[in-house]
């Protein structure tokens, strides 16, 4: 597993790679995981091993972690990696309006705890894939519960399918970079 500095600032490694901000919150871990998937113009799949996988897992968890409770990233193997590039095709399918059905097969074990005034809070268990679909099913869910998943895209452009924040004040961004994908679209 790829060791990571404790004490550098956080990177959302795949994000980075669009020149893009992270997504507000918790949602951040949901866009970069997305935007780990191969481009033509930003570099190969993240996950397309457990060597490369472990390397996002660490930078996306330390990021992560400095919202939420420390955690560490769970071991991945190539089986995790096949595992969660299927999630992650369920979840842009999703974004880009393809139905997906009931996905009874995706499960990720959390763990919830109550704090003062009805403050209630998750960490995700298991081991794998099944932790990291955990966190990434419990930030959508959270995003839906606060209205910013409605800003969540994937940008219009064919060739590019970034990850985006949309922070228009309409929530009418189409692209990650219009002034790029935009141009190159049109």
């Amino acid at each position: 597993m790829s060791s990571l500095n404790c004490d550098t600032e956080p990177i959302w490694l795949a994000t980075a790679r669009y020149g893009l901000r992270p997504a507000p919150g918790g949602l951040a871990l949901v866009q970069d995981f997305l935007n780990s998937r191969a481009s033509e113009a930003h570099g190969p799949d993240m996950l397309r091993d457990s060597a490369n996988a472990e390397v996002w897992a660490a930078h996306a968890v330390h990021a992560w972690s400095v919202q939420r409770t420390h955690c560490q990233p769970p071991a991945l193997t190539d089986h995790d990696t096949i595992k969660l590039r299927d999630v992650r095709s369920l979840i842009e399918d999703g974004l880009a309006g393809v139905p997906v059905g009931h996905q009874d097969r995706l499960f990720g074990p959390l763990q919830f705890t109550l704090a003062g005034a009805a403050e209630i809070s998750y960490v995700p268990k298991g081991q794998g894939w099944q932790w990291f679909c955990g966190a990434i099913l419990g930030e959508i869910l959270l995003s839906r519960n606060v209205g910013s998943w409605q800003r969540m895209k994937l940008c219009r452009n064919p060739a590019c399918r970034a990850a985006f924040y949309d922070r228009t004040w309409n929530i009418s961004g189409v692209w990650h970079n219009p002034g790029i994908c935009g141009e190159t679209a049109g």
